[in-house]
């Protein structure tokens, strides 16, 4: 791509994407999060200078579906976190439990998510990266949000970049939470550093 991205105005029922809630959690410890996600988690306290600031759970409905479908589901998901017969419910949706957590240095904030399972790509890959034993991409990608009843100007948008890679069996994505982009440099060197602990 050519770093350019354009607002797109849809009528709501063909706007379709795949969604999930999360929950954050502070103080909570790897083992507590990793029981309730259904595998290990290792979120270090710090890494290269980011300061964890939180852990999250997460429920991710894989299946893509319009804005008000996925808010009919919303008090579903949210049991989901902690009831596996509510996350069962939504196996029809392709529904999973993640783990997420924020890391801040100065005014860079970034996510990275573990899941039990590879992420489905819906960026544009800029390239094919591999460190240790990982295999994954570098992805660009606008910086958006989504209005339901508001009207949305056509404006150049933001771009962002995110790192998506899978070891042993996980997933793994990175990306900026805040106004700051990542550096492919940067994504790197913070995805081999979190990777090491699994």
């Amino acid at each position: 791509m050519d770093g350019r991205y354009r607002a797109v105005v849809k009528p709501i029922g063909e706007f379709q994407l795949s969604q999930g809630l999360c929950k954050k959690f502070f103080g909570v410890d790897d083992s507590s999060l990793g029981q309730k996600v259904g595998f290990k988690v290792v979120y270090p306290e710090s890494l290269d200078g980011y300061r964890l600031e939180f852990k999250a759970i997460g429920v991710k409905l894989d299946r893509k579906m319009d804005v008000d479908a996925f808010g009919r589901l919303g008090e579903q998901i949210q049991k989901a976190f902690d009831d596996d017969q509510a996350l069962a419910s939504l196996k029809v949706y392709d529904a999973h439990r993640y783990a997420g957590s924020c890391y801040r240095k100065g005014n860079t904030v970034i996510g990275i998510y573990v899941m039990n399972r590879a992420y489905r790509i819906t960026h544009y890959v800029i390239k094919k990266v591999s460190f240790q034993d990982c295999e994954g991409y570098w992805l660009e990608h606008p910086r958006h949000e989504f209005f339901k009843d508001k009207p949305t100007k056509e404006v150049n948008l933001q771009v962002r970049h995110s790192m998506f890679w899978v070891k042993n069996g996980r997933g793994f994505y990175l990306r900026p939470e805040g106004e700051t982009d990542l550096t492919y440099h940067e994504a790197i060197r913070l995805a081999n550093l979190f990777s090491k602990a699994y």
